[in-house]
């Protein structure tokens, strides 16, 4: 009787594992040779965002090089109104550690315009952000690149010669 019994489990156990594998378990499954593997179509994807950003980096390249063998008698020239020579002015500064808002705040009054146009936006980090500006009779956008240099990493400057004013936009620092 145990022999009989084992080979019906047995059967048992076959019939339902081919049951479980049948189409008609899952009418709607595709044949396994069709199934999309995941890696495959992930590659595909990113080698057609790689071809793209080919394309728009050849269409840079040929811009350029357009630019520069076409005649310089074709381009536009920019009108000296439309040029900020405010900054080409040359002052005398000097700040050692001061903070960016009042390095800008100097800057400003250098150039004509009211201490309360230099603007803040966004997170200040709470130790301020030490700048130091040395100018001795040079121009003024010079002192803007010194804190550039000192600072850029934390914040974008932003000057509006035809407001009078300048915004000092901090980046958020990733934690």
């Amino acid at each position: 009787m145990k022999p009989f019994i084992q080979h019906v489990f047995f059967g048992f156990f076959i019939l339902t594992t081919l049951g479980c594998t049948t189409k008609s378990v899952n009418s709607n499954a595709p044949l396994p040779s069709n199934k999309p593997h995941y890696i495959d179509t992930e590659i595909e994807q990113l080698a057609k965002q790689l071809i793209d950003e080919k394309r728009k980096l050849a269409n840079i390249r040929e811009a350029k090089l357009k630019a520069t063998t076409s005649p310089q008698t074709n381009r536009a020239k920019v009108p000296q109104s439309a040029i900020f020579s405010g900054l080409e002015t040359k002052r005398t500064l000097k700040c050692e550690g001061c903070d960016l808002k009042v390095a800008l705040q100097s800057i400003a009054v250098l150039l004509g315009w009211d201490i309360n146009s230099v603007y803040e936006v966004g997170r200040k980090p709470a130790q301020g952000v030490p700048v130091s500006i040395e100018l001795n009779n040079e121009p003024l956008r010079i002192a803007l690149q010194q804190i550039k240099m000192d600072a850029g990493h934390i914040m974008d400057l932003r000057i509006d010669p035809n407001f009078k004013s300048m915004l000092i936009e901090y980046k958020t620092l990733g934690l």
